[in-house]
């Protein structure tokens, strides 16, 4: 952590103290001809910005790409989990839908009706339908 913020710390140094010494260095004699050069301060000042703004765009690029491509693994995860979970109660539909099918085979199923009640007991009589698909008698 600590090194970090040192190199933090120097990097934003340099980056901000650089113009001022290429200013600085600009205006002394070179010691051979090879480094003189007819570029103007304000024409090396410029490359250097434009140095900075490419490092800055391709290190912001980067950090897109493994964000987008961070979140393209999350959302590809959350995906295949829903996938299993609409799998799982697709399965737990059938089950159920089997045990119905099963029950509506093997246990009759009957609807009660009172009817013939007046308000006292005297006359209560019961009425059974059958309401399952199987035929029941007697």
């Amino acid at each position: 952590m600590k090194k970090t913020i040192i190199a933090i710390v120097l990097s934003l140094a340099i980056v901000g103290l650089l113009p001022f010494i290429i200013n600085w260095i600009y205006y002394f004699d070179p010691p051979c001809s090879f480094f003189n050069v007819e570029y103007d301060v304000a024409d090396i000042l410029s490359y250097y910005g434009s140095v900075l703004i490419f490092i800055g765009t391709s290190a912001l690029s980067i950090a897109t790409y493994f964000q987008n491509k961070k979140a393209q693994e999350k959302s590809e995860e959350v995906n295949r989990l829903q996938l299993e979970l609409q799998r799982k109660s697709m399965a737990m539909a059938e089950a159920q839908y089997q045990k119905e099918q099963e029950g509506k085979k093997g246990i009759p199923k009957f609807e009660l009706k009172l009817s013939g009640y007046s308000g006292v007991y005297g006359h209560l009589n019961l009425e059974i339908k059958n309401v399952s698909a199987m035929i029941i008698s007697g």
